[in-house]
């Protein structure tokens, strides 16, 4: 498991998340999973956290009418974290 996914998995332990815990984590780890640590070093776990859980709640709408991407500049406010350049979500296919 990468510095990051440990990380991630600690936070999500100390979150009252209004999704399933064990589905967010499993999600998270998988998010996670090939990620550079150098790569996220400026991030807080809370915008780790706030990442994920954009993606995770993203992708579980249901909604199977077609393919699902988003590509978007995060804000705190509406995120819950920013990133200095574009974002996107898409389900592995």
């Amino acid at each position: 498991m990468s510095i990051i996914t440990n990380r991630i998995t600690d936070f999500i332990k100390t979150q009252n998340p209004e999704v399933k815990k064990s589905d967010f984590t499993i999600f998270s780890k998988n998010f996670f999973h090939e990620a550079n640590p150098v790569d996220f070093d400026s991030y807080s776990d809370q915008d780790l956290y706030n990442a994920a859980l954009s993606s995770f709640s993203f992708l579980s709408e249901k909604d199977f009418s077609g393919s699902k991407i988003r590509i978007f500049n995060p804000s705190n406010k509406k995120h819950g974290f920013e990133r200095g350049r574009g974002y996107y979500d898409s389900p592995k296919q």
